[in-house]
């Protein structure tokens, strides 16, 4: 299956981090998870499993797909993916998106066999022009 793992993506979480007194939120890296392959399918939802996103009025919708990757334990709701070069230097499917649900495991005749995802973009910031 890994022929099909077309993209490259860092799986980040959020951590606390103290500054000077002062506790904040950053997203980190998580370890083992620097450069994980994976396919990254924006057309497709499986039917009665992922959610639609609600239509909002003044805003573009997000994008929404599914992930398939390699079984991982430490692939967990709440974490984010941020698309990365692959090793042909491209960015397959540019983005960074949620992952808001559990990853469900696709089993084969004795064993996980691989992960299926949902993953929403997230909202980015836009640059500012000088």
């Amino acid at each position: 299956m890994d022929h099909l793992f077309s993209s490259l993506v860092r799986v980040e979480a959020l951590s606390q981090v103290v500054n000077d007194g002062i506790p904040s939120m950053q997203w980190r890296t998580v370890p083992g998870l620097r450069a994980v392959p994976c396919r990254l399918d924006l057309s497709f939802l499986r039917p009665g499993k992922d959610q639609v996103q609600l239509m909002e009025n003044g805003r573009a919708p997000d994008r929404i797909g599914v992930m398939f990757t390699k079984v991982n334990p430490k692939l967990r709701p709440d974490q984010r993916i941020v698309a990365i070069p692959n090793r042909f230097g491209q960015i397959v499917v540019p983005g960074t998106f949620e992952i808001r649900n559990i990853p469900d495991v696709a089993i084969d005749y004795r064993s996980g066999h691989h992960i299926e995802v949902q993953i929403i973009e997230t909202i980015q910031e836009i640059p500012q022009q000088s």
